[in-house]
């Protein structure tokens, strides 16, 4: 932004020279034809002055007038553009800048008021990152047993990451996962064992989603992952690829199993298509979950309405 104002002001003070030495140079022409009057008293010269001075008197008239139009439609506008990007500097905001008041620079003012809204949004982003990461700095929770996120922590940062989203114009997915027929693994090898196939399935999290999605704990054996700036396609190719490495890792003793492997299950939901809020879009990936676990486990299903969930 200063460095778009310099330019526009180095702009100005070339346009404000080339108005100067215009200004000068019609002077002086009116200067050497007053001395031509002066020393140049015959007759032929009186004469060619009556008759030249009308047209001297237009091209100085419209010499100013020149002058006039071009401190009218580009120094003025160039004066008010640089004003307001100081002021945009400084506090962040315009005051009245419309294109509709210059017509004549409408693509420029029109391009510096685009950038100024993103500007503030990304500063009012800014600005609540900031207020969020000072609340999470407080609260860090982490689960103790896998590593991961809670849900307490999922709770404060999916409605950031959600206004984030909207404010960007960008979409937001996440996914419900949960360790198929669980229970009975917990069962039949008992609770050490079951706790050592979590952490298990927590690295496999870990190792299959981008340093930046949020991988986190939901509550026993259902994990889910939050996926910033990622479209419905995206997710479910992660998706695919965590149930995938998932069939494809051995956990001891899952021989046992119904299935004679310990699978995972996984739901998709994505914003804004399937909610606009945090609440409704983690019902929309439980709906998926539950129709993975519906059509026989082991399986990645994308929310999809219908009469039981409208």
């Amino acid at each position: 932004m200063l460095r778009v104002a310099s330019q526009l002001k180095s702009l100005k003070m070339r346009l404000l020279i080339v108005t100067i030495c215009n200004t000068i140079i019609s002077l002086c022409a009116v200067i050497v034809f007053f001395l031509i009057l002066q020393y140049k008293t015959e007759s032929g010269w009186n004469i060619f002055w009556k008759e030249f001075f009308p047209f001297l008197f237009i091209f100085f008239g419209l010499n100013a007038a020149l002058n006039l139009f071009t401190t009218k439609v580009i120094l003025n506008p160039i004066n008010t553009l640089t004003r307001e990007i100081k002021n945009l500097a400084d506090s962040g905001s315009l005051n009245d800048l419309s294109a509709a008041h210059y017509p004549e620079m409408e693509l420029l003012i029109k391009s510096i008021i685009d950038l100024v809204t993103f500007a503030n949004k990304e500063r009012a982003f800014a600005l609540m990152l900031k207020e969020a990461s000072r609340s999470r700095s407080k609260t860090a929770q982490v689960d103790s047993l896998t590593g991961l996120r809670t849900r307490e922590y999922m709770d404060m940062f999916l409605p950031e990451e959600i206004a984030r989203a909207g404010l960007l114009n960008v979409s937001l997915s996440i996914l419900m996962l949960d360790v198929d027929d669980f229970k009975f693994y917990n069962d039949t090898n008992g609770h050490p064992e079951g706790d050592r196939a979590l952490k298990q399935a927590a690295a496999l999290l870990q190792n299959n989603t981008r340093n930046h999605d949020i991988c986190i704990r939901y509550g026993g054996e259902e994990f889910m992952v939050i996926m910033p700036r990622t479209p419905l396609y995206q997710a479910k190719d992660v998706a695919e690829r965590i149930r995938k490495a998932f069939f494809e890792t051995h956990f001891d003793f899952e021989h046992k199993q119904p299935g004679g492997k310990l699978t995972i299950s996984i739901g998709v939901a994505t914003f804004p298509e399937h909610a606009a809020e945090h609440a409704a879009l983690i019902k929309c990936a439980d709906v998926a979950l539950y129709q993975a676990k519906q059509k026989g486990k082991n399986m990645v299903c994308v929310f999809e309405p219908n009469p039981i969930t409208q």
